[in-house]
């Protein structure tokens, strides 16, 4: 969702963008029109009143429990909407929760625990963990508007996610990690 979709900072192929959506549909973060659109609205307000995911503005316990599943303004993911694949996963998205959950009921009900919930909260946990922590805690490569930091730990855990000010810097590149 953040580098391909959000950020376009590589074009993959059809088949990778489409486990993609799958797979990250599944994290339970939304659809990638709807995580794009708050990801877009993070960094026009970010560290300001109107982020959902500041800790400046917002409590970490809302930041944990219900940043990602604020209400979505579809108006940050305009260049988004023309794309009928992400508008497919998006209009399907609980629909392909239920019927991911369905399959695996019927043919591995432990995996509605190792294949289902548990990755979705750990990416949920990491997801939030850069929300917070990478406003808080770190160092700072580039003077931005906002708050975000670069997080050596955050960084290793989300594989370079926790590069936040060189991201806030750079939104589109992935070399600036």
């Amino acid at each position: 969702y953040h580098r391909m979709i959000t950020h376009k900072s590589f074009v993959a192929p059809r088949w990778f963008f489409l486990m993609g959506n799958i797979v990250c549909t599944l994290s339970g973060l939304g659809s990638g029109l709807a995580w794009a659109a708050n990801h877009l609205k993070h960094h026009r307000f970010s560290d300001m009143e109107k982020d959902t995911h500041s800790p400046h503005y917002q409590s970490k316990w809302k930041i944990w429990t219900s940043s990602m599943a604020s209400e979505v303004d579809m108006k940050y993911a305009a260049s988004l909407i023309k794309n009928p694949t992400l508008i497919w996963f998006h209009e399907n998205y609980w629909k392909i929760h239920g019927t991911y959950l369905a399959l695996l009921l019927a043919f591995y009900p432990f995996g509605v625990i190792s294949m289902y919930l548990a990755p979705a909260s750990i990416t949920w946990l990491i997801t939030c963990s850069v929300n917070i922590y990478c406003h808080i805690y770190g160092y700072r490569n580039f003077d931005t508007k906002d708050k975000s930091t670069n997080n050596l730990l955050i960084g290793y855990v989300t594989t370079g996610e926790g590069w936040h000010n060189n991201h806030h810097k750079y939104p589109g590149s992935y070399t600036t990690q």
